[in-house]
């Protein structure tokens, strides 16, 4: 017999606690939802690049089954070794209660985490999924509502591709989504916007996820893992494209207030997705091996918030330590780099303004003239 539960918002984290969570066969969560969906009968295709981006999508299009050899083993892979390599391992390395560890317990702590977080890249694909096709029925013409339909086949491939691996590497365990990162996703499908949920999947969440697949698939030794990430992040350079070459012509059309009421979300989300990390909220991993959870999230963020504090110093032209530079390839991804790079497409959306540069100045602790200068 199956083991169903709902959770509801308020009390994600804790029902998962009060349960064994890799006992559980289903697990849904409910949030209420209206879209305003139109008919579109201008069949014409008015814009030459989406169909071409169009077009692309559909001779890109790949098979999870028969493009990826499922059966190919790695060397240096095994369920006792972490396939990523420095991303997770280098902020563990120095954390005592690791070191207590024995050496098979290390691995296997190493092996888990890792499992961890492919368990949110496919969360945030289905994510993805449900933006794309309520996409389908609420973009203004048919070029993008045809390019929506495709994405939304490349997302539900992508989850198709990241279950497939679970299943073969990590024995099909899936560890619960980032909390953060869910509400994110769960508010843009909320938003009644159509360019909002646009903007804040193509903009923010697949610009974030294709940094993070390219880290992952320049450390991983698993080359079953580097297969399969190269053709998702060929999709979704292409998804970011489309989001770009769309809006850009569309912003141009909005007055001041409605500006601001986009430029005001999006810097809320943007602050949010990279002021966070999938390990920041891997409390039922860390139980597992009797770490201290709140020890343990403080250690990963005290990692990266020195390795992002040179970062800062490095751009800004003040004095900091060369010797540890190196170590901002430990981190999953790129946050700095990522937050500057992401500050420059708002910029061009026209998303810049006055309402939310000192939001973006406080959280990121930058001055905004200079990363757009």
């Amino acid at each position: 017999m199956q083991k169903i539960i709902k959770l509801n918002k308020e009390s994600y984290s804790e029902e998962l606690v009060e349960h064994d969570f890799h006992d559980i066969d289903v697990i849904s969560e409910e949030f209420p939802l209206e879209v305003t969906g139109n008919w579109n009968w201008d069949y014409t295709h008015v814009n030459d690049k989406i169909n071409y981006i169009y077009q692309l999508g559909k001779q890109q299009a790949w098979d999870v089954e028969k493009d990826i050899d499922w059966t190919s083993e790695t060397k240096a892979y095994n369920e006792d070794s972490s396939p990523f390599g420095i991303p997770t391992q280098h902020r563990f390395i120095n954390y005592k209660p690791f070191l207590k560890l024995s050496t098979v317990k290390r691995k296997q702590f190493l092996h888990d985490v890792d499992g961890f977080v492919v368990s949110q890249l496919l969360h945030g694909e289905q994510g993805a999924f449900l933006v794309a096709s309520q996409l389908c029925s609420t973009l203004p013409t048919l070029n993008s509502r045809l390019y929506a339909s495709s994405q939304t086949f490349d997302e539900a491939r992508h989850v198709e591709a990241f279950t497939k691996y679970l299943s073969v590497r990590h024995k099909g365990v899936i560890w619960p989504f980032n909390s953060n990162y869910k509400d994110i996703i769960t508010r843009t499908l909320q938003d009644e916007r159509w360019d909002i949920k646009f903007v804040c999947m193509q903009g923010i969440i697949e610009y974030y996820a294709t940094s993070v697949f390219n880290t992952l698939r320049q450390n991983t030794a698993d080359t079953m893992f580097a297969d399969m990430l190269k053709l998702i992040i060929r999709d979704e350079t292409r998804h970011v494209a489309f989001g770009r070459n769309f809006l850009t012509d569309y912003y141009k059309t909005l007055d001041n207030k409605e500006l601001d009421s986009r430029a005001i979300f999006l810097a809320d989300c943007l602050i949010k997705l990279l002021d966070d990390d999938y390990l920041y909220h891997g409390h039922l991993l860390y139980e597992k091996y009797n770490f201290d959870p709140e020890e343990t999230i403080k250690h990963v963020k005290d990692f990266d918030n020195f390795i992002i504090e040179n970062k800062r110093k490095k751009f800004s032209g003040i004095d900091f330590d060369p010797t540890i530079d190196h170590l901002e390839t430990f981190q999953m991804t790129d946050r700095f780099t990522l937050m500057v790079k992401s500050v420059a497409v708002f910029n061009d959306l026209q998303l810049i303004r006055p309402c939310n540069i000192p939001m973006l100045e406080d959280a990121f602790e930058l001055n905004i003239s200079e990363i757009l200068q």
